[in-house]
């Protein structure tokens, strides 16, 4: 069932990137005239976070403490146990302190997701193969970097792509998840323009691509493939693996 909504949450990602693709290109020229209204709409909103900070109930860091917090209890409990109360209580702090961050559960999924996807875009931002190496050394790079980041964020990797988070926004994903889905379907643009990539739609080729490394990395998370003969292959191996056979489909050349 999780491999089922994710993969819906994966789609309907892809299709939120290309329609946003084309309402920036209409929006582009009223910009500027914006500016000095934003810029004032967001003093207010330091003015006020300024209050709110020095009313945290004396919490260094309520929100971060927030969400570390719930991230333990997603990761010992699972994600149908948390409560905003519980939190509060674990934490020693008022049970209405948490409001002031999060006005529900829902919305404190989705600023994990939000943190999440920051830092996975982040670390394959910074993906550097071998000079004059090919899509295919790319690939499996990218697909390391995206296994180690889920099996080092559990908890995290679960939200992202969880139910609550598709339920909360519907048909309008996470900005940053935005972001590192436009990452990917960049790179098959700038696969196709060197002549690397078999003609195609892109957005398939980012779904296909995208689809693959995530279920490889869904599967590692909950111990699939112990007896299926891939035990003694790390994690990295394997994804360069799997990367590889999905290229031969996908590379010219072979």
């Amino acid at each position: 069932m999780f491999l089922v909504s994710t993969s819906v949450l994966l789609v309907e990602t892809l299709l939120a990137v290309t329609t946003k693709r084309r309402y920036n290109s209409g929006v582009n020229a009223g910009r500027k005239k914006g500016r000095s209204t934003v810029n004032e709409i967001s003093q207010g909103k330091s003015r006020v976070k300024s209050k709110t900070k020095e009313k945290d109930y004396h919490h260094g860091d309520l929100r971060h403490a927030l969400l570390g917090e719930a991230l333990k209890v997603i990761e010992a409990e699972g994600a149908e146990q948390l409560t905003l109360r519980d939190l509060a209580r674990r934490i020693g702090v008022s049970h209405a302190a948490p409001y002031r961050h999060f006005s529900d559960k829902a919305e404190l999924f989705v600023a994990l997701a939000e943190e999440g996807f920051k830092e996975l875009l982040a670390a394959l931002s910074q993906v550097e193969p071998t000079p004059n190496a090919g899509m295919l050394a790319r690939f499996q790079e990218i697909a390391v970097v995206y296994v180690q980041f889920a099996l080092r964020n559990p908890a995290r990797f679960s939200v992202m792509f969880g139910p609550e988070v598709s339920a909360t926004c519907g048909e309008n994903p996470p900005a940053p998840m935005l972001a590192t889905m436009e990452f990917v379907l960049k790179l098959m643009e700038k696969g196709q323009a060197e002549g690397q990539l078999v003609p195609g739609q892109p957005i398939v080729q980012a779904t296909t691509a995208w689809a693959l490394v995530h279920g490889l990395s869904v599967l590692l998370i909950n111990h699939k493939l112990k007896d299926k003969g891939l035990e003694k292959m790390a994690p990295e191996e394997l994804a360069r693996a799997v990367t590889a056979s999905l290229a031969t489909g996908l590379l010219t050349g072979n």
